[in-house]
């Protein structure tokens, strides 16, 4: 849910868009606007993998952050963090620190 939250802070559209649809091992993000995969490098370029699509007539509009396994609290924010970065350097219209902000909200409220 943090993950969510801080990715539609971020203005960023999640595939399927009906949350009821939306798998919890995965997020599935579209590129904004003038973004490309050259993204999931500069998250890479961070330490965070991610994935890019592989639906054969989206792959190239969207990539894909992994929630399997063990992990915590702190990788959700590493990851928007990393992410709000590489979307800045990508030229993307982002302010920074409001993924951030509506994660650690949502953390909160779960805890």
């Amino acid at each position: 849910r943090a993950m969510r939250d801080g990715l539609r802070a971020l203005g960023l559209e999640l595939l399927p868009a009906d949350e009821s649809l939306c798998a919890s091992t995965l997020s599935a993000i579209r590129y904004p606007t003038g973004v490309d995969a050259a993204l999931v490098g500069g998250m890479r370029d961070e330490g965070i993998v991610v994935a890019g699509g592989l639906l054969p007539e989206l792959k190239t509009t969207y990539f894909r952050i992994g929630h399997m396994g063990a992990h915590q609290e702190s990788d959700v924010l590493s990851v928007l963090g990393a992410l709000e970065r590489a979307l800045d350097r990508s030229g993307a219209e982002v302010e920074l620190g409001t993924g951030l902000a509506a994660a650690q909200r949502a953390l909160l409220r779960e805890a």
